[in-house]
């Protein structure tokens, strides 16, 4: 839970955590401005939970908070600490989110911290309604589902 504190402190620096409250997000189709949002405020939290040594397999709805117009991850039991080569190691089944990459069946398996970038890139295509081709959000989409090593939070 500390960590998933300072990973939030960087995109809210006065947020007080209360670790009795969790709040969840419904699956609801969004505004274009509304998923520039949710990309950039949860590949910061990314970002900051990989430098911290951990990473997230999936991300799925209930494990997101709003609070006015940021939005967090907040499951602690979602998060893996990360060893020097950046694999989280698996060492018990858990179930498969909807929106994460595929998860190996057999045990331990080393899955890769970018496997969040993946999550993170179907949960994006889940909340829109509609994406052009050749647009951004389809490009940020397309970048988070390559090879895991190839993979790229990157939205321009």
């Amino acid at each position: 839970m500390e960590v998933l504190y300072k990973s939030i402190l960087t995109l809210a620096p006065n947020a007080k955590l209360n670790k009795n409250i969790i709040f969840h997000t419904e699956p609801t189709p969004l505004t274009k401005d509304n998923i520039i949002n949710v990309i950039g405020c949860l590949s910061i939290q990314i970002e900051n939970l990989t430098k911290l040594g951990y990473g997230i397999i999936g991300i799925d709805f209930e494990d997101l908070i709003q609070i006015r117009n940021k939005v967090f991850f907040i499951n602690p039991n979602k998060l893996y600490k990360l060893d020097q080569n950046n694999y989280m190691t698996l060492t018990k089944p858990i179930k498969q989110s909807k929106f994460s990459s595929e998860i190996p069946k057999e045990l331990p398996a080393k899955i890769y911290y970018t496997a969040s970038y993946y999550s993170l890139g179907k949960l994006v295509e889940e909340m829109a309604v509609y994406v052009p081709d050749n647009s951004k959000l389809f490009h940020f989409i397309r970048r988070t589902k390559k090879d895991e090593k190839k993979r790229q939070l990157l939205f321009i």
